[in-house]
């Protein structure tokens, strides 16, 4: 667990208990037990649990739930899943898992990096502005972590070559202007 308090708060307003927030890290090799672990503690209490604007939701946005589970609470999905079932659509746990297999791969496709971007990150580096080095490094280092907490690269091998391309560009640019510009300011003394 780690606080994730925020610490000006209590810089500004003194110290407030009910401001408090944590985090709870898990490694990724554990996060299929801890959905398991969620998905047993909801079920116990779903019973308790109204559903009642989940009941309002047509079939297929229901069916949407059960596949964008990353995206809802596990009672939600749990909701989701028992409503279908009322309304004759059972789902096996391998039809489920399946889903869940089919949403990973879309989520592990990395994306386009917008063509502006592009340009403007470039640009930025041939300037010798920090910005495109920057820009650069985001686009050739970024990733995301899936919910299965497998980590991969947010955007297209092709677009990473071509942020580490605008990083070194942009390095070289701005040192050799950094130097010239020390040259150009003893030169005048």
């Amino acid at each position: 667990m780690v606080d994730n308090s925020s610490l000006l708060d209590n810089a500004y307003f003194g110290h407030q208990d009910l401001n408090k927030s944590f985090v709870v890290r898990i490694r990724p090799q554990d996060f299929s037990e801890v959905d398991k672990l969620l998905e047993q503690s909801s079920q116990a209490h779903l019973e308790q649990i109204e559903s009642g604007y989940l009941n309002d939701f047509s079939d297929e946005e229901l069916e949407e739930i059960l596949y964008k589970k990353d995206e809802w609470s596990v009672t939600d999905y749990l909701s989701s899943r028992k409503i279908l079932a009322s309304r004759g659509k059972k789902y096996t746990d391998q039809a489920l898992e399946d889903l869940h297999k089919k949403r990973l791969e879309e989520l592990r496709a990395p994306e386009k990096v917008d063509a502006v971007w592009l340009f403007f990150g470039f640009f930025s580096s041939f300037i010798g502005g920090l910005f495109g080095i920057i820009i650069g490094h985001i686009i050739s280092n970024q990733k995301k972590t899936l919910p299965s907490g497998e980590q991969v690269f947010s955007y297209t091998l092709e677009d990473r070559i071509r942020g580490r391309w605008m990083k070194r560009i942009g390095v070289v640019i701005f040192v050799a202007s950094s130097i010239l510009s020390l040259l150009m300011s003893s030169s005048l003394l």
